[in-house]
């Protein structure tokens, strides 16, 4: 079972209850928030077991992108023809997907940019001990030793 843990509880449990109660006292809302948070199923899809600190970018920028359409529904009486318009809007959809994406290319981007920093931190520390270990040799006026 895939699923982010959150101290011994599956979040998708929790998760799941939290729409359920949502969808049935508030339905339009529930309907509108699930359709909204579509973006993130690919991407507990491709990568399986994600981790919070991960998913959370993508999921506060999807909260952005649903304060004006929760907004809307609202000061329409929420409604099933104003939900279904909103999830219906191109536009909505598109600014909705590339916060998704744009979260999720936010998460990418620090990995790497760690990754790159990490082979970095190696790299200069490696070149720092190969000089010392040089300056040692010379020091103590031992000969190289050829490695086999």
């Amino acid at each position: 079972m895939s699923g982010v843990r959150m101290e011994g509880i599956r979040i998708t449990w929790v998760q799941g209850i939290m729409f359920g109660v949502l969808v049935s006292c508030f339905p339009e809302y529930g309907v509108l928030v699930g359709g909204l948070s579509f973006p993130l199923v690919p991407i507990l899809g491709w990568y399986g077991e994600v981790s919070v600190q991960a998913v959370a970018p993508v999921i506060f920028f999807l909260l952005a992108v649903m304060v004006h359409p929760v907004r809307v529904l609202w000061l329409h009486g929420a409604d099933w023809a104003t939900c279904f318009a909103l999830l219906g809007s191109p536009r909505l959809l598109g600014f909705d997907w590339l916060a998704g994406l744009g979260g999720w290319s936010l998460v990418e981007a620090a990995a790497a940019v760690a990754g790159m920093q990490g082979a970095y931190r190696w790299k200069r520390q490696n070149r720092k001990y190969r000089e010392r270990a040089e300056a040692l040799r010379a020091e103590w006026q031992i000969g190289v030793v050829e490695e086999t």
